[in-house]
């Protein structure tokens, strides 16, 4: 009798192979996703959440070359020549100097431009050295002392890198588009960049936006790489009259 019932459950079990180590191994249940064990459960699981950061990161990466503050990097690595100016970066403290000039207005009527900028403590075009694109080198100042102050440099103030010691592989050409920069700029900071997209998110800029969601518009004739060339107030003005609505203004006073 008790042969007949292990018979009997043999009867019942199936051979599966593990979706994750590949054993094989008898199951009564059905599955089409056979795992053998709890550590394949688990292995399984953090291989599916690896896979999810990986995807995110690339996803967030892949705004890079459309995001304000980014583009304002890749303009000051070709400004210095090099992208070593980020040598020894806080991304996340960088940006926080970056963003907090938008708490400063003073806008210039008359030059088309903010009466405050982003500078320099040592300067990007130093005596023998180049400034980092650090938030240690950097303070928002008045635009006229910055431009009066140029290029003098303080002994001890700031941070800078020598430019006899600039390597020719991280060097930038005036000519060279952001794409290239970025991609110097990616190999530059390694792990450092990964790591920061892993936490932080990277917005696209409005235009853009903007520009994607106009190139969609069946009445639209432009191509979406000379849109993304386009201004926020020109973008927004050419939306408003394809889609026949009336363009969003604001009118900003100091």
């Amino acid at each position: 009798m008790p042969s007949n019932t292990t018979n009997d459950k043999k009867k019942f079990e199936r051979i599966y192979t593990c979706s994750v180590c590949s054993t094989s191994y008898p199951a009564k249940r059905h599955s089409n996703n056979p795992i053998c064990s709890q550590s394949c459960r688990d292995l399984k699981r953090d291989t599916a959440k690896a896979e999810r950061t990986s995807k995110k990161i690339a996803n967030r990466l892949s705004k890079i070359p459309y995001s304000d503050s980014w583009l304002w990097i890749a303009r000051e690595c070709r400004r210095a020549g090099t992208v070593e100016v980020l040598q020894d970066v806080d991304l996340v403290e960088l940006f926080k100097v970056y963003n907090a000039r938008y708490k400063c207005y003073g806008w210039d009527s008359d030059k088309k431009q903010s009466k405050f900028h982003l500078c320099h403590i040592s300067p990007v075009a130093g005596n023998g050295s180049v400034g980092l694109l650090h938030h240690k080198n950097l303070f928002i100042g008045g635009s006229l002392p910055n431009q009066i102050q140029g290029t003098k440099s303080y002994e001890g103030a700031g941070l800078s890198i020598r430019r006899l010691t600039l390597q020719p592989r991280w060097i930038v050409g005036k000519e060279d588009t952001d794409k290239q920069v970025f991609a110097k700029v990616q190999k530059y900071l390694g792990t450092k960049l990964t790591d920061y997209a892993k936490v932080n998110p990277i917005k696209k800029a409005n235009r853009f936006v903007i520009a994607e969601r106009i190139s969609k518009l069946e009445n639209n004739t432009l191509k979406l790489s000379d849109l993304r060339k386009m201004g926020t107030q020109a973008l927004m003005s050419l939306e408003a009259d394809l889609t026949e609505k009336e363009a969003y203004s604001i009118k900003l006073t100091a």
